[in-house]
């Protein structure tokens, strides 16, 4: 066993910038050139003509690791290039895909704007299919890419893939910004719609722009993103109480779709109810004066399903209590607050 250990080598892929692509291991150190390559996922036509560099020397099709005093252990740097103007351009991707994780930064260099369109479409979905990075300066890299891809791309079905990316790669956190502006002003509903999903996701991390969402609860004027955003206020916690919570109020008496209000119904009782689990008195409070003090503005609002905005939120009060296996007291005071 090992002898046989000694015949195979871990090799370590990197890019042209020095970044880590990953590995590939139990290699047979009598592997040649063009097998290394099969094996990283390159066609044997490959038209991403690759090279491949082992501590500086060229492994040619033909040569063995051995031959170039390979041991145990190996740093390949793997050059190929993508022309996007090749007429075989569906053999072009097939073959980027088949690569997975070693064409990261190409898929990465392939979101710039100057790119054409399939360049770009392809880059988004290789980096969505990808998912988590690796390393740090990985998740730089592609949330830079792919921010910047949200805030500009021309296409609106690459900047709702951009966010799906996003998600997906885990870099909402450092896209939070970028995420916020696009759930608010860009004019696709798919593309506010996932950014918002994207917030809410985030959970407390979000609460820095949690009143975007709150703005989309009650002004977007497609019901998906609305509703979805009251989700994500729910998502996001306790901190978004007693300010940001209001939305869900307004919606509540304004909202025009049942499913929706369903939502932001939803939403407010699972917040009572943390909040009550929490013993947080002071917050459930602030909130109940804040809908005492807005009961005049919301008088002229319809009344939801019948219900006035006071009543609703006693309701969702007194549901959240009977399942939150918390004191009594603090939701005792609250009602009482409320409907005097």
């Amino acid at each position: 066993m090992a002898a046989a250990m000694e015949d195979v080598v871990l090799v370590y892929v990197e890019s042209l910038g020095g970044e880590l692509l990953g590995t590939v291991r139990d290699v047979p150190i009598t592997s040649t050139g063009k097998q290394l390559k099969s094996s990283l996922g390159f066609s044997e036509d490959s038209v991403l003509c690759p090279m491949l560099l082992i501590e500086g020397s060229c492994l040619e099709e033909s040569q063995m690791l051995v031959q170039l005093q390979v041991e145990q252990e190996a740093t390949l740097t793997l050059v190929f290039s993508v022309d996007w103007g090749a007429w075989r351009l569906h053999q072009l991707v097939r073959e980027l895909r088949s690569l997975g994780a070693f064409a990261a930064e190409a898929a990465v260099a392939a979101l710039s704007p100057g790119m054409p369109a399939a360049a770009r479409e392809w880059g988004v979905a290789h980096l969505q299919h990808l998912g988590i990075p690796a390393s740090p300066a990985q998740h730089e890299k592609r949330s830079s890419a792919l921010a910047r891809m949200l805030a500009a791309d021309p296409a609106h079905w690459l900047r709702a893939s951009a966010a799906e990316a996003i998600r997906a790669a885990g870099l909402a956190f450092r896209c939070l910004e970028t995420l916020a502006a696009a759930a608010s002003d860009d004019p696709n509903r798919a593309v506010r719609r996932s950014c918002v999903v994207a917030l809410g996701e985030l959970g407390e991390a979000a609460l820095p722009v949690s009143a975007t969402v709150a703005f989309a609860l009650v002004a977007d004027h497609v019901r998906d993103v609305r509703a979805v955003a009251a989700t994500a206020l729910a998502q996001m916690g306790l901190g978004v109480m007693p300010d940001d919570a209001m939305a869900l109020v307004e919606a509540l008496g304004a909202e025009s779709d049942k499913e929706v209000r369903q939502e932001c119904s939803e939403a407010l009782e699972h917040l009572l109810r943390t909040a009550l689990k929490a013993n947080d008195r002071g917050r459930i409070l602030s909130f109940v004066r804040n809908v005492k003090q807005c009961t005049g503005a919301f008088a002229a609002l319809p009344e939801a399903d019948g219900a006035s905005s006071v009543e609703v939120i006693a309701a969702a009060l007194a549901s959240a209590s009977s399942t939150a296996s918390a004191p009594a007291g603090i939701a005792e005071e609250a009602l009482s607050l409320l409907v005097s």
